[in-house]
């Protein structure tokens, strides 16, 4: 049986349609993407499944074996409570029971032994850690530092947080709850690259099942078996994951198309038969004619046209002038705030017609280093233009807006020379139409203000563009659309995203970002990935792979050596292991005989204890070094 079956649902918003009659079940294995344009109704039918809206007409259908996790808002009225303290929170059963659990060892110490307490101690100590009572700190930990929280920042205020550190604990709070189906939109928002790797990993390793939102591709084609799509007021659903929805998306519509050709072809064949059966003007050819109108118009009432696709943006850059071979030279860049280093010696060359990504963890200065190129910030080192290159700069706060203007003042006033016509056709391109263009700035949502700002630019005529995190708010549709037109752009391009679909469909060079300077990369993000993942990103990569043979075959010797420690290591750990598992076991069997001898209980107690801490430690250094022996033996495939 299915853990949520979605039958029949209706739902409007002041008189418009979100969908209608749609339909879906999900059980424990479905990993399912949920897609459509901004404004379809996912999130809406999010809310419909958690009950907090109720649908027009139809059913949401949840099994008593349902446990959904969802990612609430962030709520804490304890200002001073910590990440930390926030994920224990999701076990205060447990740590309910840990502290029941010292108490009863505090009374055993001082002698206060009786078999009830004994029992109690045992019930307790099974209930706790088949619950995960062993293992729920660490559980914690590494959830939150897998999203990208620090030592420090583990035990830091919330009130100290950003609102997207926030959003963060929410997701870490959710994705250790405990539950059997987990509902996430947008999850990678406010993620590096490395926190949605991490989070990639956590949900194909996920025993239950999930429905996503989310426009990040690459995300969804790594973590989905199943792809659902809200268009035209439906909800299609497609096996597989968003590389396999496109394709079965495109082969059905080529059908329903050549079905609708050939359906009116013989609609016209019919048609011409008609007319040259009355030119005959007799009976008989009369009657055939009227018979086969009937079949026309059967024909016709049957007759379904393809649907038409949502309306998406139409970008088109194009430069105004030719870019010099060398647009940008940086030389020694650094940037320190309240004497804190947040990047030295970044040297940069971009050439004519280069697409450059600028990546880095977050924080480490990759806005700020765009806003010192273009000189909002002043910093140390040397930055050259060459002569004739126009930058046009895409703010991802679009901080430019002015929030009074209308959305035909904000982009005419940016090109005055143009007509109003031509202002208004370009917008209508960004899907402003009609009464659109006399919105306020201020009442956009985040992707109409993303479109503006993009709009601006297009009309710039710049030949070099600089772009902060374009696609933040850009549904899947308009950032495709976006892709088209800088791959088509007859300039130059320094982007900064986390959107790794887009980097390696345009990717020439990639620049890492770190504290000391920047390390280069050729091609996509694929590339880049599988050349250094085993250093995690490039602090270890700053040596050049191409030495020379001799320094090439010292290297794999050395890897060589360290796969047979590893081996070896893991051998002994495992042996390790079973022989404190066994342990364990003549221990508890001692515990069973050894009667009302309370200081021998006591004795055993400890010991059984110690025994599991160690046991906990040991598989903690297993899995480790399988971890690293894995990425070693990936590398040397892939050498």
């Amino acid at each position: 049986m299915s853990l949520i079956a979605i039958e029949n649902l209706t739902k409007s918003f002041g008189g418009r349609t979100l969908f209608k009659n749609i339909s879906l079940e999900a059980d424990q294995k479905d990993h399912i993407g949920l897609v459509g344009a901004n404004g379809a109704g996912k999130s809406t039918l999010f809310r419909l499944i958690t009950g907090e809206e109720l649908a027009d007409e139809g059913a949401v259908v949840r099994s008593k074996e349902l446990k959904l996790g969802i990612m609430e808002q962030f709520l804490c009225r304890d200002e001073n409570a910590t990440p930390y303290s926030m994920a224990l929170g999701i076990f205060e059963r447990l740590i309910e029971q840990e502290k029941l659990l010292k108490q009863i060892e505090g009374d055993i110490e001082k002698g206060n032994v009786t078999d009830e307490l004994l029992e109690r101690q045992q019930l307790v100590r099974e209930s706790f850690e088949a619950d995960g009572g062993l293992y729920f700190r660490s559980l914690s930990r590494s959830a939150l530092m897998g999203l990208g929280f620090t030592e420090e920042e583990l035990n830091r205020p919330i009130h100290t947080l950003s609102g997207g550190q926030r959003s963060k604990i929410s997701l870490a709070c959710l994705l250790i709850s405990g539950a059997n189906f987990l509902l996430l939109d947008e999850p990678t928002n406010h993620l590096d690259i490395h926190a949605v790797e991490w989070l990639e990993e956590y949900l194909k390793n996920f025993k239950g099942g999930y429905i996503v939102v989310s426009h990040d591709r690459y995300f969804l084609d790594r973590v989905t078996n199943r792809t659902a799509e809200i268009e035209n007021e439906k909800l299609c659903a497609f096996k597989g994951n968003y590389t396999d929805y496109l394709a079965e998306k495109k082969k059905n519509r080529e059908i329903e198309q050549k079905h609708f050709d050939n359906q009116m072809k013989e609609i016209n064949r019919l048609k011409e038969t008609v007319t040259e059966l009355k030119r005959w003007n007799k009976e008989k050819s009369v009657k055939r004619a009227e018979s086969k109108e009937k079949v026309i118009e059967k024909l016709e009432e049957e007759l379904e046209a393809p649907e038409k696709e949502i309306g998406t943006v139409k970008f088109i850059f194009s430069a105004s002038s030719e870019c010099p071979f060398d647009v940008l030279t940086a030389e020694n860049l650094g940037m320190s705030f309240d004497r804190k280093v947040i990047y030295k010696n970044v040297n940069l060359e971009i050439h004519k017609n280069e697409r450059v990504f600028l990546l880095g963890a977050n924080g480490c200065g990759k806005t700020t280093l765009l806003k010192q190129i273009t000189g909002q910030y002043n910093g140390e080192g040397r930055i050259n233009f060459g002569i004739g290159v126009r930058f046009a700069y895409y703010d991802q706060a679009q901080e430019s807006l002015n929030d009074k203007n209308t959305v035909l003042e904000e982009v005419w006033k940016s090109s005055p020379a143009l007509s109003q016509t031509a202002v208004r056709n370009a917008l209508a391109a960004f899907l402003f139409k009609g009464d659109d263009v006399f919105k306020k700035i201020e009442t956009l949502s985040g992707g109409e203000r993303a479109r503006v700002a993009i709009v601006k630019i297009m009309l710039s005529g710049a030949n070099f563009l600089i772009l902060d995190e374009p696609t933040n708010h850009l549904d899947i549709g308009s950032r495709e659309a976006l892709e088209d037109a800088i791959e088509d752009f007859n300039g130059t391009v320094l982007m900064v995203t986390h959107d790794r679909y887009l980097i390696n469909r345009l990717s020439h060079r990639i620049y890492y970002l770190k504290e000391n300077g920047v390390s280069e990369f050729k091609g996509g993000y694929d590339a880049y990935t599988e050349k250094f993942r085993m250093d995690n990103l490039p602090e270890k990569a700053e040596k050049k792979q191409t030495g020379s043979g001799g320094e090439q075959y010292k290297k794999r010797k050395e890897r060589e050596s360290l796969l047979r420690k590893l081996k070896g290591g893991i051998a002994r750990l495992e042996k390790e292991s079973e022989d404190i598992a066994e342990e364990i076991s003549r221990v508890q069997s001692e515990t069973e005989t050894c009667g009302s001898d309370y200081e021998k209980i006591l004795e055993l107690t400890s010991a059984l204890d110690a025994l599991k801490e160690r046991e906990e430690s040991t598989l903690a250094v297993w899995e480790e070094q399988c971890e690293r022996l894995s990425e070693l033996e990936n590398q040397e495939t892939a050498e």
